[in-house]
């Protein structure tokens, strides 16, 4: 008993200590999306696809490495997926997981944003998404989604966020920590939506 909690405690401080390099460390020389245009979703290339071909336009990946292109798909999709590593969390290793990320602007005003994907996991592994806000380039908030499904299964949340308080959203995509063992996690249909 004792063993799980101390595992579950370094897998939570991981997580913690990742997203917070993630954050700081992943500032990027590209300008976030523009999220003033008429498309629905927010993100661009959210099907991980450019004219038929696997890409990875518009993503930034923490290394290219850890990400593939996969055709396991869920069954409403006629896209590839993205499968993004995952690491050895046991043993004490400080490595980070295959992650893609994509800033977007706030459009004016206040708004309530839906963030959804489908993703699934191999039976070791726990992937995650997040969705994190700044203003500037100070992180705000993080708000965690993990991947507990080893079948496809959309995941979803709501946060409404307000463009005079924040000026970027961050959507992440991580392979998670593994119990010993490396996997992946894979991920279709992503999106972000504003009302």
């Amino acid at each position: 008993m004792k063993q799980i909690y101390v595992k579950k405690n370094y897998l939570a401080f991981f997580l913690y200590v990742l997203l917070t390099v993630a954050a700081a460390g992943c500032s990027s020389p590209v300008k976030p999306v523009n999220s003033n245009s008429t498309n629905s979703n927010l993100l661009k290339n959210s099907s991980f696809t450019v004219n038929g071909k696997p890409s990875l336009e518009y993503w930034q990946a923490n290394d290219t490495a850890k990400v593939k292109f996969v055709n396991d798909i869920p069954s409403q999709s006629s896209y590839i997926s993205v499968g993004l590593k995952s690491v050895d969390g046991i043993y004490g290793r400080l490595e980070i997981p295959g992650g893609i990320y994509q800033s977007v602007n706030l459009p004016v005003g206040s708004r309530v944003y839906t963030f959804s994907f489908w993703a699934r996991n191999d039976s070791s592994n726990y992937g995650y998404a997040s969705l994190q806000t700044f203003n500037n380039d100070t992180l705000k908030s993080t708000n965690l989604i993990t991947v507990t499904s080893t079948s496809w299964k959309e995941y979803s949340m709501n946060i409404t966020l307000s463009s005079q308080e924040l000026s970027t959203i961050r959507a992440s995509f991580f392979g998670g920590v593994s119990d010993g063992n490396y996997g992946e996690t894979l991920f279709n249909q992503c999106s972000l939506s504003a009302k």
